[in-house]
């Protein structure tokens, strides 16, 4: 049979199923509800939506085989981009299109059945058609799809980014407005939350990236938002397990420092956490590490929160010790740390600077001497711990 003659089948295959377009566009969208268990609930597409956008579909995909044209993809390019919009999963129109294929399919069989004048050369010749439609007509549709759903992305994340912002500057003071933000950053609408901040390693560049992610995989709800010199977080931490895996967490990926704020319960609280957190930033963790808890630090962090306070305090403690030699006075200060990371223990913090207990007790007696301080004496002991710590902070 000559190549002409095909031709003019297949396109009569096409203008047969083009005459029943609605009745088939009927049966699609019935068979789609059928064998796809996400379409049986018609909340999300509604059956009006998947009928007309069937006929769509098969209307361009018929018109190629009838007028022998390319196809026009344009109407997947819209479903791809509708059910994105919509939620529905990219699989889930993929099984669409799948099952929508196989029914168009069987209705060509059929035509050809009852057209004694298409021959079977034909009928192979509209089915490669059809099978390569479904291919450029997924990628299209898939292709609208990643689209929009990119888009979508993008706009949720800058509408995240702005709330989490707003919250971190106190612009949202009013009850219902904070509940309904707790609703779209999707974070529990009860505390305890922590804020946290990490510096940028530079301008504009995320120091935890991926860290909405990770967090969520351990079960802690959170928001980011990242600022010229820190990135900034608000996390849902409801017990002391999901504070302890955030710490881990935080102590593991961080390559720049970190500051957690003290937990707080009140959304409206957060911008004075977010302060807290910068100040933690700039403290001495008292663990080796770059995470600062702000209340396991309270000493590291009464150093930093008012720095020429602290200075001179650290001065009028500390300045006694001005005519010794610097390995002399690293010598003393060494200890009195040493000393105060063991809780007190001369026998413990000998053991650690490799010397005799009696040589700790004379080396503290020194420093008691210097500074007109007792190590007896709580109100004087804490400020020499204050000093000692701005000390090891500033110098």
């Amino acid at each position: 049979m000559a190549a002409p003659d095909i031709d003019a089948q297949v396109m009569e295959i096409g203008s047969a199923i083009g005459r029943r377009l609605d009745e088939i566009a009927q049966q699609v969208a019935s068979s789609v509800r059928t064998n796809v268990e996400f379409y049986k609930d018609t909340r999300v597409v509604s059956a009006d939506e998947l009928v007309s956008s069937s006929k769509e579909n098969i209307r361009f995909l018929f018109t190629g085989l009838s007028a022998g044209a390319g196809f026009d993809t344009s109407p997947a390019e819209t479903t791809g981009t509708n059910r994105a919009a919509a939620g529905v999963p990219l699989p889930v129109v993929m099984d669409a299109f799948r099952v929508a294929s196989h029914h168009l399919w069987d209705e060509m069989i059929e035509q050809a059945g009852e057209h004694p004048s298409i021959g079977r050369d034909a009928l192979l010749r509209a089915t490669a058609l059809l099978w390569q439609a479904q291919d450029v007509y997924t990628d299209a549709m898939t292709a609208a799809y990643r689209r929009q759903a990119m888009q979508q992305a993008l706009e949720d994340e800058t509408e995240r980014s702005a709330l989490t912002e707003a919250l971190l500057q106190a612009r949202i003071t009013d009850d219902r407005s904070l509940w309904e933000v707790a609703q779209l950053l999707r974070i529990p609408q009860k505390g305890p939350y922590v804020v946290i901040a990490a510096q940028c390693p530079s301008v504009g560049k995320q120091a935890l990236p991926g860290i909405h992610a990770m967090l969520r995989s351990i079960d802690i709800f959170s928001a980011w938002r990242l600022l010229p010199d820190f990135q900034v977080g608000i996390a849902h931490t409801p017990t002391d397990t999901e504070r302890a895996a955030l710490k881990e967490l935080l102590a593991r990926i961080a390559t720049n420092r970190i500051g957690v704020s003290p937990a707080y319960d009140d959304l409206a609280d957060t911008a004075q956490a977010l302060r807290y957190a910068r100040v933690a930033v700039n403290a001495q963790p008292g663990e080796p590490g770059m995470v600062t808890v702000f209340d396991d630090s309270i000493l590291a962090v009464a150093a930093v929160s008012a720095p020429e306070v602290s200075a001179k305090l650290a001065d009028l403690v500390l300045g006694s010790f001005g005519d010794l030699s610097t390995d002399e006075k690293s010598v003393l200060f060494d200890t009195f740390r040493t000393w105060v990371d063991n809780d007190g223990s001369i026998p413990d913090t000998a053991a650690q600077l490799y010397c005799h207990p009696n040589t700790v007790r004379y080396r503290l007696h020194r420093i008691e001497e210097r500074t007109g301080r007792s190590l007896s004496v709580p109100t004087q002991l804490a400020e020499l711990c204050l000093a000692f710590e701005v000390h090891q902070t500033h110098w």
